[in-house]
């Protein structure tokens, strides 16, 4: 927060001075790679035929934080649609835009996902990070 003068328009008011950042973090590294969660979100809905999903990151063995990330999308497929090719139009889309490949996609219905969408606050998570966090990312 700035009380100077603006050097634009001169006026003397509180002023945001950047960089500006969120109170939670937009972003997350999955097996080494920076991965923005609205690109990750924005990827999976814009492949045709997903009605609704939800996108999970998890450990291989919960009890070990240096195992492998897991990557694993629930969907709930439009009417008509074709399972197996939705799961390969979901990975090409993923892998051309986010160099990224999911270990599970699970199709399920679009009322239990979106059950669980809701379960841990009021707001929507389309993302949901469910991998223990160590000393350091807890505070950042």
């Amino acid at each position: 927060m700035s009380w100077d003068s603006c050097p634009h328009c001169k006026l003397t008011i509180p002023r945001l001075i950047p960089p500006i950042w969120r109170a939670t973090q937009d972003s997350t590294k999955l097996r080494g790679a920076r991965i923005e969660y609205v690109a990750l979100q924005d990827c999976v809905r814009a492949v045709p035929g997903v009605a609704t999903f939800q996108v999970r990151l998890l450990k291989q063995d919960e009890q070990d934080i240096a195992s492998r990330d897991i990557l694993e999308i629930h969907v709930a497929p439009r009417a008509g649609t074709d399972e197996e090719s939705l799961r390969q139009s979901i990975c090409d889309a993923l892998k051309a835009q986010l160099e990224i490949m999911p270990d599970i996609i699970r199709f399920m219905p679009a009322d239990e996902i979106e059950k669980n969408l809701f379960a841990l606050k009021l707001k929507a998570q389309w993302v949901v990070d469910m991998r223990p966090q160590t000393p350091d990312q807890e505070h950042s």
